[in-house]
């Protein structure tokens, strides 16, 4: 039977650049999924309008 601990323990979020990559995966953690960033500008080019 699993636990709730084992499933609580199981994953862990990390926010890093790709330089960390190498570092978590010597401390035994594997990518699952990935993010892209993306940091949205209001008037460069999108369809929104100056207050």
């Amino acid at each position: 039977m699993v636990s709730t601990a084992d499933i609580l323990t199981a994953f862990l979020q990390v926010d890093a650049s790709v330089a960390s990559e190498p570092v978590l995966r010597r401390l035994g953690f594997r990518a699952i999924p990935t993010t892209t960033p993306f940091v949205w500008t209001p008037g460069e080019g999108g369809h929104s309008r100056a207050a």
